[in-house]
C-alpha cells in the first residue's frame, strides 16, 4: 500500500513456537486485533483507489472470519486472486502428494509427482538451489524474470515497485494480468 512514496505492511502475527513449523502447522496469534487493523489500512490505502469496489466485499468478509492457521487464510486468498485474475489452474496442496525429503529433493519429487517437466523459482532460488539435481531428473529450472512496470497508484506522486498485488488490483483492476503479462522479459 503506497502513500507518497511510502508504504505500509499488513501483517498476520504467528505464534512463535511455530516459526520454523511447516506452514500448515503455523498458527495465527489471534491476541492482537490483527484483522480490524489490516483492513483499517486497507480502507485507509484504497478505499477511493479505482478499483476497490471490486474487490471491497471479499475482503471484508475475508477480514471478519477468524482464522486459526496462516495456510488456510494463504491458501484462500490465492484462490481468490487466480479467480480475479482470470488465472484458471488446479492448486495441490504439497501435503496432499505425501513426499518427504528436504530441500531440494522435495521440489524434484513435488514436480515428478504432478506431471511438470519445468520449476519456477524466485531469484533467490539461484542461493540455495542444487540446479544439478533439477537437471538429473530432466526437470528445467527457470528463475522469474520480469522487469517492473509502473502504473498509476492511488495516492502516491511516484510509483512504488514491488508491492502487493492487492495495489496492482485497486489500481488497475481488471487488466491486471495484462500489466503483469507485460513485465515479463
Amino acid at each position: 500500500m503506497a502513500r507518497d512514496g511510502n508504504w505500509t505492511r499488513i501483517i498476520i502475527p504467528t505464534k512463535r513456537e511455530h516459526k520454523f513449523s511447516p506452514i500448515n502447522q503455523v498458527e495465527i496469534d489471534n491476541k492482537s486485533n490483527w484483522r480490524e487493523t489490516n483492513w483499517q489500512k486497507i480502507i485507509e490505502s484504497y478505499n477511493d483507489a479505482p478499483f476497490f469496489n471490486l474487490y471491497r466485499s471479499y475482503l471484508n468478509d475475508l477480514y471478519k472470519q477468524e482464522w486459526n492457521f496462516l495456510f488456510e487464510i494463504n491458501f484462500e486468498t490465492i484462490k481468490k486472486i487466480l479467480e480475479w485474475l482470470g488465472i484458471k489452474i488446479t492448486l495441490i496442496r504439497s501435503s496432499e502428494l505425501n513426499i518427504s525429503d528436504e530441500a531440494t529433493g522435495r521440489l524434484v519429487k513435488i514436480c515428478k509427482a504432478v506431471g511438470a517437466d519445468t520449476y519456477v523459482s524466485g531469484q533467490g532460488g539461484r542461493q540455495y538451489l542444487n540446479e544439478k539435481l533439477f537437471g538429473d531428473n530432466n526437470i528445467s529450472l527457470e528463475y522469474q524474470n520480469y522487469a517492473t512496470v509502473s502504473y498509476s497508484q492511488h495516492l502516491s506522486n511516484t510509483f512504488v515497485p514491488n508491492l502487493s498485488i492487492l495495489d496492482l488490483l485497486m489500481n488497475v483492476g481488471t487488466k491486471s494480468l495484462q500489466l503483469i503479462k507485460d513485465s515479463s522479459n
